[in-house]
């Protein structure tokens, strides 16, 4: 048994020590101590001690002053009062704050001890009668409860408020911290959370019941109670992952020997266990529910069946209808919704064009943020439904771990469960219809049944909408275009056909101002070329087309049609008129680039529709062609006059041409022949003279007729080399296109070449570096053709390059061509120079000038031997630095025939 604690409140140190220390243990009690009034209050707040010997002065409050901020905070606690300055008046206060005695110092220990008795054991009697008339009045309560519940319930008809009731008096009769009840769907073999008491959203959400846990499995097996209790020191009881109990109740729901379901109460925090009591009133309580919910199911099902019907006949009503597509999802919509009792539906169309599904109708939380948005194609249960074309549904999200929550903050609600059927025509899916959240917990099989009946309506329905509109838009777009079309088509004068389109326009759309702008591609500006209905200086206004006002600009610069409902409150327009009023635009395109746009302004706002803006799109297609038609008549007009003087004019040019090349041709190859063939015995002559000279059987000669004999030779051999280079130049002029193209690896024509410059540079010291990568392909090529262009590159280096220097032969491969690059560190060639070193005939002259070193022909053959191949040759010089000519061969050659003749500029 628990000892009683006595709180003593005094001043005086050594009364509080007889009496907490001595005298009221040595009788059995537990003391506690306070020596102000402040700490008295704190320890009665925290620790309730069963009574109080209170002294009326203490240091900062007075006793009475206690027992008064007691009273306000309606804290009752049996109190004795000690005071040595006792009055009258005090006593009468302190009665009436509910002292139970009064007594003065210095006091009788003995009738203390009387007093102390007599104080707890009226508390006690108080207590046990207060427990006596708790228990009463619960028994009293909890048959009430059943009673009424047990009424209720039966003639509820209302599934939802059924089972919410049952499990608020199963939390109220067992005195539960939470209670929830869970019926069996027996297609599925799951439980499926109902109603709840005392749990919060997240708490549901994350609240998995599955018919494998050992405790929901073993009531729904054995159709037994089953009541649990944390052991002392023992671990939680796990109902779900996250949901730990410290005690629990389960009770089946049964119904004609079937089990419906689970109904439980719990405790999480407080260690408080069930009784038997509490098992036989949930029990009692489970046994009404049953009857209850079989009751609202035939009730429910009955209602269900009445409002398919009315549904059904709704919509052969919405199918005949002749309203317009967007009011008829719409007024479909809001049926699924308030039939089903759901939370939140749409119906999304899909988008051949960009495989998207619309969302056209909406009803919930965020309709107005919703409507008009696309969800690509696959994604979503939405895309899933619309790309496999079947019906998914799915009672319980949370049992869907791949579910995109996502969507939760988009639409503003929290998914728990859905449906989503497809809207098929012909075996064609349009779109879909999805429904959330049924109000009266979970979709089932009849909901699905139910919804894909209704799609079968609404696709009817949305497939003559769309046959509707599309025929009557057709019709009278048709009309229209083909009456515009000749009219505008009899002439191909550019101001009639402008004036035409406009006295058209006005037939068929209402409008008080109309302009036709067109672009001025010069000044990157659209300027009004004909109007209706503007003062005639609007004919001055220009709208650059990289400005930001102006919604013509817009139009041309997107390309695509515009519907302004209200041009006051559109910044983009442009007009000293700030009066209200809707506003068409629509481009003028040919072959896809935008021309002009064409503007129709109505005085009232909203006065223009979609169909509108479609009609005035493609009025303008039909009149971009006119205007680009008259622009080419006039275009074409004026070039023929010009084309014809033209002609005459270069016909006789070429033939000028012509007699000029063919006389340069002749004279060129006459002169290079005369030379190469005139030169030649002379030189072969002189070369014999000189070699008989230095024979010693013709005598011998001193060192200094030596000399002179060397010297002529060398001159000579050089003269004799540049006379067979003019000789071969000539050659190669008269037989350009006869090369032999074959299948060479480029190693081979480098190796080649390099053997055949090696002799040179070694006599010369100068150093070959060869730097070509290790991957160069094989080419079709003239293997003898490219190695000379090669040599006369290399040995043009080596020429120009001082002593102790190198020549770098280096390459690199690419996709689509092969470099080959020659490069010397010697003088370089001067920047006004670098224009004529490709001509073979200028560099004869400057040769000459310079002496017999070189007729400067390589360059040119090696130009032309390249281009033959398809190719280029490149320079980079830096005087004072060296030059690099760079090669660069096609992978793959094409020759386009006869180069120029050579030698020509």
């Amino acid at each position: 048994m628990n000892r009683e604690t006595i709180l003593v409140v005094d001043d005086a140190p050594q009364i509080t020590e007889l009496l907490a220390q001595h005298f009221l243990p040595q009788l059995g009690y537990e003391t506690l101590v306070a020596y102000d009034g402040k700490t008295a209050l704190e320890i009665v707040r925290r620790q309730r001690p069963d009574l109080m010997l209170l002294d009326l002065q203490l240091p900062d409050i007075t006793g009475l002053d206690v027992l008064r901020q007691l009273a306000s905070e309606d804290l009752s606690i049996s109190t004795i009062f000690v005071t040595a300055y006792g009055s009258e008046r005090v006593a009468v206060e302190a009665l009436r704050l509910g002292v139970q005695d009064y007594l003065t110092k210095p006091v009788d220990l003995d009738l203390l001890k009387v007093v102390i008795a007599h104080a707890l054991t009226q508390n006690r009697l108080r207590r046990e009668r207060a427990r006596l008339t708790a228990r009463l009045n619960q028994q009293v309560t909890q048959l009430t409860v059943l009673s009424k519940v047990g009424r209720s319930v039966t003639s509820i008809l209302k599934l939802d408020e059924v089972l919410r009731r049952i499990v608020e008096a199963g939390v109220y009769l067992t005195k539960a911290e939470e209670g929830l009840l869970a019926l069996l769907d027996k297609g599925s073999d799951q439980l499926y959370l109902r109603a709840t008491k005392n749990l919060n959203q997240d708490e549901i959400e994350t609240l998995h019941l599955k018919i494998s846990d050992p405790l929901l499995g073993s009531v729904v097996r054995t159709g037994r109670p089953l009541c649990m209790s944390l052991a002392s020191g023992g671990q939680p009881i796990k109902l779900s992952t996250g949901f730990l109990m410290q005690s629990l109740l389960l009770v089946p729901l049964r119904s004609k020997g079937q089990i419906l379901g689970v109904l439980l109460v719990g405790n999480r925090v407080s260690d408080q266990d069930f009784s038997k009591t509490d098992e036989t009133l949930l029990a009692s309580l489970a046994d009404y529910a049953a009857v209850a919910i079989e009751n609202a199911r035939l009730y429910t099902e009955t209602g269900q069946q009445l409002e398919e019907l009315e549904m059904l006949v709704e919509a052969g009503q919405m199918v005949l209808s002749t309203l317009a597509l967007n009011e008829r999802l719409m007024h479909i919509l809001k049926g699924i919704v308030a039939r089903m009792g759901i939370q939140a539906g749409f119906i999304l169309l899909l988008d051949e064009q960009t495989d998207e599904l619309v969302f056209e109708a909406v009803v919930g939380p965020k309709a107005n943020k919703v409507g008009g948005l696309r969800l690509s194609s696959g994604r979503g249960v939405a895309g899933q439904v619309a790309r496999q074309g079947e019906s998914l549904l799915i009672p319980d999200v949370r049992q869907l771990s791949e579910f995109d929550r996502s969507i939760d903050e988009l639409i503003g609600l929290v998914v728990r469960s859905l449906i989503c059927v497809p809207l098929q025509v012909q075996g064609q899916v349009i779109g879909v219809i999805e429904v959330l959240n049924k109000e009266s917990g979970h979709f089932d099989r009849a909901d699905l049944r139910l919804l894909e009946m209704m799609a079968r309506f609404a696709s009817l329905a949305i497939e003559n909408a769309r046959l509707y509109e599309a025929e009557r838009t057709r019709r009278r777009i048709a009309n229209t275009l083909q009456e515009m079309s000749q009219i505008i088509g009899s002439t191909l004068q550019l101001d009639q056909v402008l004036r035409l389109i406009l006295e058209e326009l006005e037939k068929v759309l209402d409008f008080h101002a109309a302009v036709l702008l067109l672009v001025d591609e010069a000044r990157d500006e659209l300027y009004i070329r004909e109007w209706k209905g503007h003062p005639e200086d609007v004919e001055e206004l220009h709208l650059p087309l990289s400005g930001e006002q102006g919604i013509a600009t817009y139009v041309a610069r997107t390309g695509q049609p515009l519907h302004v409902p209200d041009k006051a409150e559109d910044e983009r327009y442009v007009d000293s008129d700030l009066s209200g009023g809707a506003v068409l635009a629509a481009p003028l395109k040919v072959k896809g680039k935008v021309i002009g746009v064409l503007s129709a302004e109505s005085e009232m706002p909203n006065a223009y529709d979609a169909d509108d803006l479609d009609l005035l799109a493609a009025f303008a297609n039909h009149a971009a062609i006119a205007i680009d038609n008259a622009r080419l008549y006039d275009e074409a007009t004026r070039r023929a006059a010009e084309a014809t003087a033209y002609a005459r004019e270069l016909e006789s040019l070429h033939q000028q041409e012509r007699q000029l090349r063919e006389s340069l041709s002749r004279l060129r190859s006459t002169f290079l022949n005369a030379i190469g063939h005139e030169l030649t015995t002379p030189i072969t002559v002189m070369i014999q003279s000189l070699e008989t000279l230095v024979d010693p059987r013709h005598g011998t000669l001193n060192e200094g007729q030596k000399e002179i004999v060397e010297t002529l030779h060398q001159q000579t051999a050089h003269l004799q080399h540049m006379i067979g280079g003019l000789v071969s130049f000539a050659g190669f002029a008269a037989k350009q296109d006869d090369l032999n193209f074959r299948p060479t690896s480029l190693d081979v024509v480098l190796d080649d070449a390099l053997q055949l410059v090696l002799f040179k540079a070694q006599r010369r010291e100068v150093q070959l570096e060869d730097r070509r990568p290790d991957n160069l392909p094989v080419l079709a090529v003239d293997e003898k053709r490219l190695s000379e262009a090669l040599v006369n590159l290399l040995d043009n280096a080596i020429r120009v390059s001082p002593s102790n220097t190198s020549v770098i032969l280096s390459g690199a491969v690419h996709s689509n061509k092969v470099e080959i690059s020659v490069q010397d560190f010697g003088p370089g060639i001067p920047e006004e120079e670098k224009i004529h070193i490709w001509d073979g005939l200028i560099q004869i002259n400057r040769s000459l000038q310079r002496g017999l070193e070189g007729l400067g022909l390589g360059l040119a053959m090696t130009r032309y031997i390249v281009e033959m191949h398809g190719g280029t040759v490149s320079l980079e010089s830096v005087q004072g630095r060296g030059s690099t000519f760079t090669i660069a061969l096609p992978r793959k050659r094409k020759v386009t025939g006869m180069l120029p003749p050579l030698l020509e500029e």
